[in-house]
């Protein structure tokens, strides 16, 4: 650039100078960065370099670039894409469509998606005409990826199922490309004051290095067994085309997992030995593929004094591997043993030497140091690491760590608290976790003072969480209730776990089909933890400054609830009416001819306008619940009621519930037995037993004829009253204070009989 456009120079000047861009100026200052951990990766500079090439070519993909000068865009929601022919939101949802057709890449598409969705709405909700240079760079990088997305369709189209290893291979190249688009929503976001880029959507780094650890532990498994990737495919060319993929990838596969001066090479080259001696037929390959994946994890970390701070965790981590491998091949009490130990040792204190060498160069040090944030996440790691694991570091090793946290505590003047109970600095430590980003300490601190004290079997189970450096919560990991079957046994389970929520006095404010998961463990709809607050109440003296009350919280959640419900039913009854998936912020008019009419009763009551005709969280668990009994046996209330619309108070008192063999009466007896029984939690269920005895006597000496649907009804709330205290009665893990505490934890009986109350109440109401 100096040689085409200025004076020559042999260094980066401090400044930006006239002749280069701004763009251009934000390539070069990562490329030339003095510290090494915060220079651009290649990947980084090619995509930088691929905005600046398009730029220069000057290629408008909707107008002419002169047309582009001092004009601006009035409405965005009908902003047209000449080239496709169609409107930047109908560009969106198809956009949505062909992700979710691609599930198999949805790991890598997803992030793109929900950030051009976020980038969109940021729009919409502009006051005012919009600069079109705006509008045409976001439809550039949409019709971009929306080209991309419909390409990989017709090759999934024309080609049919891939074998997974080959799948595998197309979504690491999608997760290149994407890291290309990924940049350039950055830079959007970067160039306008109009957008912002805090919203977490918009922390996708470790979203897509997760994504790509993934597919590098799944790619490691076909490596070690070849015959799970061909043995799943039935041509010879899908067969060839997987032996190809892995040959492909393995060429050098495990040549960058160990560095020179790191640890657990000796371990990794006596588990290939093993493996090659034995034809990799034995155990021992396994160890060696967990090995190489936990050493690359290890070795991708470029800052050192990071890396210093997981020696106890990698040490434990590299015994364990090694006790397990000389047990695989029998070495466990011979001379290997020793062996393998010393060269461990070896290894360690090499790198200990290494470490000392850094504490003695005063420059090497600072410059190791970084900023502040990374000074607390390296005093925060070092401190974690020394009390999780001290059993397992030498005292050289500690020694090392101490004069490390000391010196970067000393120079920076930064200060660290006692760690918390939860933090943790990786999810391995848990078989289903995943880690999600937030924005940054005090975010992190808060999401976690709140999660960590839920506990319920329909929330989002929460494993520990980490503040420093890049903040991220470890949690289970789960789908999206958008990427499963909807029913509404789901849609209950979420609607448990928010009513749980609201008991414990948090609400969501902002609750979206983003916090609606369905859990890969338990089978159930479960609620994230993400995102909750505190009821926001005034305590009668203003100290809280509230303006607004408990119950108004909870009822904006249920009105968010009704509209992601109404959301996913869109989504399941059709394509063509998930195009709405982005307005439901309120219900139609008139009822869709896809609910019926109790389901639109519920979204109703949910979605009222006016906030105090909205219906209670108990109000709708019991709605749902007879959604799911009509769901199972949409058949059973039409025929109760083709065989007779009326019964009289006689047949009440002979009414029997076929199922039990038992008649009403017979049914309370037991009923009354079974809670004398369960005398140590009489408080919740007498007072249920005596409700429904009243209502008994009421349906006995009413005027005849009752209406059948009334006894039904009665009939099937008792029935399953006595299933539950028979469940209660057979079960030997009860006791009274467990039952009736208030500590936090998930109560079902208490939840159980409010829900049997509830029934009650809308018998009597009707």
């Amino acid at each position: 650039l100096v040689k085409k456009r200025g004076p020559e120079s042999e260094a980066l000047p401090l400044s930006r100078p006239d002749f280069v861009e701004e763009a251009e100026w934000d390539l070069l200052t990562g490329m030339c960065a003095a510290d090494p951990a915060k220079r651009f990766m290649l990947r980084d500079v090619v995509c930088c370099m691929e905005v600046l090439a398009r730029e220069e070519n000057d290629c408008s993909l909707t107008t002419e670039p002169s047309e582009i000068v001092d004009h601006t865009v009035e409405d965005v929601s009908v902003y047209e894409i000449q080239s496709l022919g169609q409107t930047l939101y109908a560009t969106l949802v198809d956009t949505d469509r062909m992700c979710a057709e691609l599930q198999e890449f949805s790991d890598v598409n997803r992030p793109v998606v929900d950030r051009l969705v976020n980038v969109y709405e940021q729009l919409r909700a502009c006051v005012g005409p919009l600069p079109v240079a705006l509008v045409e760079s976001f439809s550039s990088i949409v019709m971009r990826f929306f080209e991309m997305l419909e390409q990989r369709c017709d090759q999934e189209g024309a080609f049919g199922n891939s074998s997974a290893v080959a799948t595998l291979g197309a979504a690491r190249t999608l997760s290149g490309k994407n890291y290309s688009i990924h940049n350039e929503i950055d830079g959007l976001l970067r160039s306008s004051t109009i957008l912002d880029e805090t919203p977490v959507v918009h922390r996708w780094r470790l979203r897509l290095k997760e994504a790509e650890r993934r597919q590098r532990q799944t790619m490691e498994t076909f490596q070690e067994d070849p015959s799970q990737a061909v043995n799943e495919v039935e041509s010879e060319a899908q067969q060839a085309e997987a032996l190809m993929y892995l040959q492909f990838e393995g060429r050098d596969r495990g040549n960058t997992a160990v560095k020179r001066g790191g640890l657990g090479r000796h371990l990794l080259r006596s588990l290939r030995e093993a493996a090659r001696a034995d034809s990799g037929t034995t155990a021992s390959a396994v160890c060696s593929r967990g090995l190489l994946r936990e050493l690359a994890d290890f070795e991708q970390e470029s800052r050192l004094l990071v890396k210093l701070a997981e020696t106890g965790r990698l040490v434990m981590y590299l015994t364990r591997a090694m006790d397990s491998a000389l047990g695989i091949l029998g070495l466990l009490d011979g001379p290997a043993t020793a062996a393998w130990y010393q060269s461990l040792q070896q290894e360690r204190d090499e790198r200990v030497t290494f470490y000392e060498g850094v504490l003695a160069d005063n420059e090497w040090l600072s410059r190791e140091m970084g900023d502040e944030r990374q000074q607390l996440e390296v005093l925060s790691l070092l401190k974690h690491d020394v009390d999780q694991y001290s059993e397992v570091l030498t005292s050289r090793e500690r020694d090392v760590m101490s004069e490390v946290y000391d010196a970067v505590g000393g120079r920076s003047g930064v200060v660290t608290v006692t760690l918390p109970h939860w933090f943790a600095t990786t999810e391995r430590a848990w078989a289903d976790a995943f880690k999600s980003p937030v924005a940054g300490e005090e975010e992190c601190i808060s999401e976690v003072g709140i999660w960590s004290m839920l506990h319920h079997p329909n929330v989002r189970k929460f494993y520990g969480a980490c503040y420093a450096g890049e903040p991220f919560v470890i949690h289970e990991d789960c789908l999206s209730l958008s990427d499963v079957d909807i029913t509404w046994r789901l849609l209950l389970d979420c609607a448990l776990g928010l009513q749980y929520v609201h008991e414990r006095k948090f609400v969501h404010v902002k609750l979206s089909l983003s916090n609606l998961l369905y859990s890969r463990s338990s089978k159930k709809g479960i609620l994230s933890g993400m995102g909750l607050m505190r009821m926001v109440f005034d305590d009668g003296d203003g100290r809280y400054g509230a303006d607004i009350d408990r119950n108004a919280c909870a009822l904006l959640d249920v009105l968010a609830f009704g509209c992601v419900v109404l959301e996913l039913l869109m989504k399941k009854h059709g394509p063509e009416r998930s195009r709405e998936w982005s307005r439901v912020t309120e219900l139609p008019v008139a009822r869709p001819d896809f609910v019926n009419e109790r389901e639109w009763s519920l979204l109703v009551g949910m979605c009222a306008a006016d906030p105090n005709d909205r219906i209670s969280m108990g109000d709708i668990v019991y709605q749902m619940g007879v959604l799911i009994r009509q769901e199972n046996n949409p058949s059973e209330a039409t025929e109760a009621l083709r065989d007779g619309s009326q019964l009289t108070a006689d047949d009440v008192t002979a009414y029997e519930i076929q199922t039990l063999g038992l008649t009403l009466q017979a049914t309370l007896d037991e009923a009354d037995e079974m809670c004398t029984d369960l005398h140590d939690l009489s408080d919740v269920t007498r007072p249920v037993l005596v409700r429904l005895v009243n209502v008994y006597e009421q349906l006995q000496t009413a005027e005849s004829p009752l209406p059948v649907a009334l006894v039904e009804s009665f009939s099937e709330t008792l029935r399953r009253f006595l299933d539950l205290l028979e469940r209660k009665v057979d079960s030997d893990d009860f006791s009274g204070d467990s039952d009736n505490t208030d500590d936090g934890l998930y109560n079902p009986l208490v939840v159980d009989m409010n829900s049997f109350h509830l029934e009650i109440d809308r018998m009597l109401h009707s």
